[in-house]
């Protein structure tokens, strides 16, 4: 049991023994903020022998609680594994700069990492100058230099002999700076508190970059910068937009400063439509279009209610096929959920699929593990309703062929089975 410091535990699906962090004593402010991280469904807490044991969901990172101190989520796979999936999914550039790291097996210390190579894309911006851009100015000055702001001069004509006027001119004040600089006040809470090196680089960058304006909406600088990104800064924003767009210490209901999460149940679910997409051309099974994986409920109110729509995370389609596949950020291949196993039916049937797939990451293997749940004819048509593992922890490009030999088995009757015309599929429910 522990007063004090780092509080470390695993994700959901992480080995037994790792999950749980160990006993702590919470002061009353931590105990409120845990309960808020409960009710966000970021953590889950239990009552241990003179104190509290905490263990994370689907989301990783570091939370920080009032009074300073962090909780520490671990993911089940080596960081270099999942700074490859954030890759994969776009959320940041390769991860090519961090193959040569050693530190790298012992998993939780991403959010450092990312802090790291944005200092560093950061030093490579300034040494090159921060890129200028010209944007609109608005001053009082008896010179005019661009357009009179005649509404405002009216009324405010005491000000004369200054004049309102704006005009347009080279400033560091850029979007891309803004979010730049936005980003690098939150690299000091994300650093290692015993790297002392990259404190300092860190310090000497924020007096670089002390004179461009933060943003005031973060959002909205983020969709700004990522339009006609500067030549060199695209690594940075890149960068940036990953530390920025993780939960905000706000959200998360701690204390500000070094709140950063990265949800894997997203990412698992986009990086399941990518592996589908890159296979199509071998496998024949194509992605359909967006606007068409969800559907309606047709009692009235469900038509105007997007709570009660159903939406597929993949719909793949061949020739006059369907196949329906369900993204589940779970360890429960092999003892899958009741409601699970219903959503994938239910999807099987709002889709009119053959086939309605539960996908499943792991954290060991090289291979994808398939099981039949169940089989059966519905309007004479046949519906398989199965589960899927893939290794996940082998990375991207592992996962991606065991993704297309699934769907090479798929020509085949999954797993042997063979129904009977006699049932059908509510025979089984």
């Amino acid at each position: 049991m522990h007063t004090s410091g780092d509080i470390t535990c695993g994700e959901i699906g992480s080995a037994e023994g790792e999950r749980w962090s160990a006993p702590f004593v919470a002061t009353l402010a931590e105990r409120a903020a845990i309960k808020a991280l409960e009710g966000k469904k970021i953590l889950q807490a239990c009552v241990a022998a003179g104190g509290l044991r905490v263990a994370g969901l689907d989301q990783v990172g570091t939370v920080v609680l009032p009074g300073g101190r962090r909780v520490l989520i671990r993911p089940k796979v080596d960081d270099l594994v999942l700074l490859d999936w954030l890759a994969y999914v776009g959320n940041i550039p390769p991860v090519t700069q961090w193959a040569r790291r050693g530190d790298l097996g012992a998993r939780g210390i991403f959010p450092s990492l990312l802090a790291e190579s944005l200092l560093a894309e950061l030093e490579a911006v300034t040494r090159r100058s921060l890129r200028e851009g010209f944007t609109q100015v608005r001053c009082d000055f008896g010179a005019v230099r661009g357009r009179v702001l005649a509404g405002e001069l009216g009324r405010r004509a005491d000000r004369l002999p200054n004049v309102p006027h704006a005009y347009r001119a080279r400033t560091v004040d850029t979007p891309h700076n803004r979010l730049l600089a936005a980003a690098l006040d939150r690299v000091e809470g994300l650093l290692e508190r015993s790297a002392v090196g990259l404190r300092q680089r860190w310090l000497l960058l924020r007096e670089e970059w002390a004179e461009v304006p933060r943003p005031v909406e973060v959002a909205a600088a983020l969709a700004d910068a990522r339009c006609a990104c500067p030549r060199g800064y695209e690594n940075a924003v890149a960068l940036a937009g990953a530390l920025l767009h993780g939960c905000t210490a706000q959200q998360a209901g701690g204390a500000p400063g070094g709140t950063f999460l990265i949800s894997l149940s997203s990412v698992w679910e986009r990086a399941l439509r990518r592996m589908c997409r890159e296979t199509q051309n071998a496998t024949g099974w194509v992605p359909v279009p967006d606007a068409e994986r969800t559907r309606r409920w047709h009692d009235g109110a469900g038509l105007s209610s997007p709570i009660r729509w159903m939406t597929a995370d993949v719909l793949l389609a061949r020739g006059g096929r369907r196949w329906v596949l369900d993204a589940k950020y779970k360890r429960d291949f092999g003892c899958e959920d009741r409601n699970d196993r219903f959503q994938a039916t239910a999807y099987a049937l709002a889709f009119d699929a053959g086939r309605g797939t539960l996908v499943y990451p792991t954290a060991d293997g090289t291979c994808a593990r398939c099981r039949l749940l169940l089989a059966g004819t519905v309007s004479k048509n046949r519906v398989t309703i199965d589960s899927i593992e893939l290794p996940m922890a082998a990375g991207p490009e592992v996962c991606r062929g065991a993704v297309l030999d699934v769907m090479r088995q798929n020509e085949r009757a999954p797993h042997g089975h063979r129904p009977s015309p006699q049932p059908t599929l509510f025979d089984y429910l």
